[in-house]
C-alpha cells in the first residue's frame, strides 16, 4: 500500500511539472486558456487534464511539449526539377558494349575487303584511301606531255607550257629551269647528258646528274685527275673546287703544290720513301709516318714489324702492341 502512494505522487508530480512547463509556452497559452475554466470547474483529475491537453496540442512539436524528448519526424522536402530547353541540343549517349562489338566487327569486315576505283582498277585496303585516290583520279589516261609517262610512273604531276598538271614531276622541273622540250635520246631510248654525253634510264637520274655536270673537262689544279677519278672537290688556291679531294687537303694542312712522283708515277713519301698508287694513300700512310725511325722501347721492334704502338712506361706510343699488352697487363 505504501508503494502504490509513492508511485501515485511521483505521477502527480511528474503532471504538475508538466502543466507548468506548458502554461509557461507563449504558443500554447491561446490553448490553455480555452481549457483553463472547463476543467478547473469540473473535478477532473490530474490525467484527464494531461489527456485533454494532449488532444488540443496536435501538431505542435515534441520539443515543446517535452524538452527531452525527441525531435519529431519531418518528411524530406520535394527537390526542384531543373527547367530544360526543348530547343537545346541534347547529349549524345555513350555507345553500348553490344554496338562497340558490332562496330569492331564491321571495321574487321572492312579491313579484310579490298577497294577497287572504278576508274583505273587500282585496289585500296580502306575506304578512305579509296576516296583520297578518287580526288586526283584520272582514269588511268593521263600522259606527260614530253615523256608521255602515265600517272603511276610519276611521283606528282607539274606546270607545263600547256597548262596545270600537263607535265610529269621530272619534265615540269626542265620546264621551270627553262627548257622548251626533252632532252635527247640513244637508240636504246636512254637521256643523253647534253655536256657530256652520258646515257641515263630515267629523267630523274638525268636531272641529278646535270646537277654537277661539268662536261668532262673539269681537272685537278695540281693532280690533274678527273672528277670522275676522284671523291669529290675542294677548295686549293684558285679558288673553291679547284683540287680533288686529297689535293684540297693538303692544301688545308698547308703544302703549296702536290707531292713528288717517281720515274713510274708513284707518289713517294718523303720521310721513309715508300711509294704509293694515289695520293689518298699517302696521305693516310703520312698520319702514322715517323721517318722509319721508331722503335719499340723493349724490343726494339720497327713500326712496320708490329702491328702498332701502344703505351709504355716512358709514355704514350713508347711500345709495341704485344709489349704494350704485357704493360698493362703488370709486367
Amino acid at each position: 500500500h505504501q508503494l502504490q502512494q509513492q508511485q501515485q505522487q511521483q505521477q502527480q508530480h511528474h503532471t504538475q511539472h508538466h502543466q507548468h512547463h506548458l502554461l509557461h509556452q507563449p504558443q500554447l497559452q491561446p490553448a490553455m486558456a480555452s481549457l483553463h475554466a472547463p476543467v478547473m470547474g469540473v473535478g477532473h483529475d490530474v490525467h484527464a487534464i494531461g489527456m485533454h491537453i494532449d488532444e488540443h496540442v496536435v501538431g505542435i512539436p515534441n520539443e515543446m511539449l517535452d524538452p527531452g524528448a525527441p525531435p519529431a519526424f519531418q518528411p524530406p522536402r520535394p527537390r526542384k526539377r531543373k527547367e530544360v530547353d526543348p530547343d537545346a541540343p541534347r547529349k549524345r549517349s555513350k555507345p553500348k558494349k553490344a554496338d562497340k562489338v558490332e562496330a569492331s566487327v564491321v571495321g574487321a569486315e572492312d579491313e579484310a575487303k579490298s577497294y577497287p576505283c572504278d576508274s583505273c582498277e587500282k585496289v585500296f585496303d580502306s575506304r578512305p584511301a579509296l576516296s583520297g585516290h578518287a580526288r586526283f583520279c584520272s582514269g588511268g589516261g593521263w600522259q606527260c606531255e614530253w615523256c608521255s609517262c602515265k600517272e603511276t610512273e610519276t611521283p606528282s604531276k607539274s606546270t607545263g607550257p600547256s597548262g596545270p598538271k600537263t607535265l610529269c614531276n621530272a619534265c615540269g622541273s626542265r620546264f621551270r629551269a627553262g627548257h622548251t622540250c626533252l632532252p635527247e635520246q640513244d637508240q636504246d631510248g636512254k637521256w643523253l647528258c647534253a655536256n657530256c654525253s652520258r646515257a641515263f634510264a630515267t629523267m630523274g637520274a638525268l636531272g641529278g646528274h646535270r646537277r654537277f655536270c661539268d662536261s668532262g673537262t673539269w681537272r685537278c689544279a695540281w693532280c690533274s685527275c678527273k672528277y670522275g677519278e676522284c671523291s669529290g672537290k675542294g677548295p686549293g688556291p684558285d679558288g673553291p673546287k679547284t683540287l680533288c679531294s686529297a689535293c684540297s687537303s693538303r692544301y688545308r694542312n698547308g703544302h703549296t703544290g702536290p707531292p713528288s712522283v717517281n720515274e713510274d708515277g708513284k707518289y713517294v713519301c718523303p720521310f721513309c720513301s715508300r711509294k704509293f698508287d694515289t695520293i689518298g694513300a699517302l696521305g693516310g700512310h703520312k698520319r702514322f709516318c715517323d721517318a722509319g725511325v721508331w722503335r719499340c722501347g723493349w724490343c726494339e721492334v720497327r713500326a712496320d714489324d708490329c702491328s702498332g704502338k701502344g703505351p709504355g712506361p716512358e709514355g704514350p706510343k713508347t711500345l709495341c702492341s704485344a709489349c704494350s699488352a704485357r704493360f698493362r697487363a703488370g709486367h
